[in-house]
């Protein structure tokens, strides 16, 4: 039989003479990953619905390879075979943030967007590229409402995620309800946890976030000192939190939990002092 072979371009096939049962093994493989890499070249169109372009498989999701099949002779046959693409991982990440509040945000808050007029706006913007480049574990910004935290935690989580690092994306008061309402069933509440605790980039958005004059409860305390404490102990795990809490308030509510944080993030620590001419929405509003 004689085999055809399709050309990138889309174009006439074209014929190869010699009969593949008549091929080494060696050139039976070569023949199968010709078509493979044919295959590779060919666009997809995930991009579109999450943004994403990967150039592994150009968003398609999945990549062709060869697959040897063992017939139990001398000389195997080969076949085309599909691999699923890592950046699916990435693209159900993005998809995640999105739902989650973060809508559109990730091409709006970049480091690039990120304004840096002020020596304090460089010193969290340097900080935070620092963070990236250097492979820190935690980063920690809290403080002056307004003041671009939740800005540079996203650039942070999404230059993880063109990186190729799965994230999840956790408003700390409504993920906690949830985690708080199925303590009772064991594995659903480890289920969730499993998922906060393991995933390569975790946000933290709001951390401890004030509600009236209600502090947060035993069960959040448990459940931040659970989280910090897994992921700081587990080498690869990162961790980024957003706070309106200063580190120091954070210590009086618990001192283990804002101890750790203390000594995980280092370095990555940023602290606002409260100042209304750092918070951005009233300047807008043409109040400050």
């Amino acid at each position: 039989m004689l085999n055809l072979i399709r050309k990138a371009s889309g174009g006439e096939s074209e014929l190869t003479c010699k009969p593949y049962s008549e091929m080494t093994a060696e050139e039976r493989r070569a023949r199968v990953q010709e078509k493979c890499d044919i295959e590779n070249r060919m666009p997809g169109n995930l991009h579109e619905k999450d943004g994403y372009n990967c150039p592994l498989c150009l968003n398609r999701g999945y990549t062709w390879e060869v697959k040897e099949i063992d017939r139990g002779e001398e000389t195997n046959d080969f076949s085309e075979s599909t691999l699923t693409c890592k950046c699916k991982t990435i693209r159900a990440s993005i998809m995640r943030m999105k739902r989650s509040g973060l809508e559109n945000v990730l091409e709006r808050y970049t480091f690039a967007k990120y304004a840096a007029g002020d020596p304090w706006q460089k010193h969290v913007k340097e900080t935070a590229r620092r963070f990236v480049e250097e492979g820190g574990s935690v980063f920690f910004i809290g403080g002056q409402t307004g003041a671009g935290k939740t800005h540079i935690c996203t650039a942070i989580t999404a230059e993880f995620l063109r990186r190729g690092k799965a994230a999840y994306y956790m408003l700390w008061q409504d993920e906690t309800v949830k985690l708080k309402a199925n303590i009772t069933d064991g594995p659903e509440h480890e289920r969730q946890m499993k998922r906060l605790k393991n995933v390569d980039v975790l946000y933290i958005d709001d951390f401890f976030k004030p509600v009236g004059e209600t502090g947060p409860s035993p069960a959040d305390v448990r459940i931040a000192y659970e989280l910090i404490n897994y992921r700081y102990n587990n080498a690869g795990l990162i961790t980024v939190i957003s706070s309106e809490r200063l580190i120091n308030e954070i210590l009086d509510i618990d001192e283990a939990t804002g101890g750790r944080l203390v000594e995980y993030a280092g370095e990555y620590m940023i602290n606002i002092g409260r100042d209304k001419a750092r918070n951005y929405r009233l300047r807008n509003a043409g109040m400050i």
